[in-house]
């Protein structure tokens, strides 16, 4: 049996396709940059509360195991160096990471063995734009 179609029938025309296409491309290039920024920002803002959380880790390490540190920040890393009781700094690194977003001025501050810093902040530059963490926030 040939089913023969008639004029209601027949579907989408060409026209039809190509509007409907159109509106779905103007819509994305409308959406997506301002949810790439959205998920950029996410990001930084992810970034900044791993390194304030690192810090504060370094400093309740060095009250837990009263033990003095010695930290730089340098490029995009932290390196933590366990301090002798004469001021010599032990070899080996006590903590050592990286942060691939983040550019840190080179700067230097202690930890004494009640987990006090002797800095009030640490600043840090993210996606070009300078930021600073307090010693309060961690």
């Amino acid at each position: 049996m040939i089913r023969r179609f008639s004029g209601a029938e027949r579907g989408f025309t060409l026209i039809e396709l190509l509007v409907t296409l159109m509106l779905m491309t103007v819509t994305v290039t409308l959406v997506a940059p301002g949810l790439f920024n959205t998920l950029a920002g996410i990001e930084q803002k992810q970034v900044v509360k791993e390194v304030a959380q690192d810090l504060s880790w370094l400093r309740n390490q060095a009250f837990l195991h009263e033990h003095r540190l010695d930290v730089s920040l340098e490029e995009n890393r932290i390196i933590a160096h366990r301090v002798r009781a004469g001021g010599e700094r032990f070899a080996e690194p006590y903590f050592d990471k990286r942060y691939p977003l983040v550019l840190f001025p080179q700067q230097s501050f202690a930890v004494s063995a009640n987990g006090v810093a002797n800095a009030g902040r640490v600043d840090l530059e993210l996606a070009g734009e300078q930021r600073t963490i307090e010693v309060d926030s961690w």
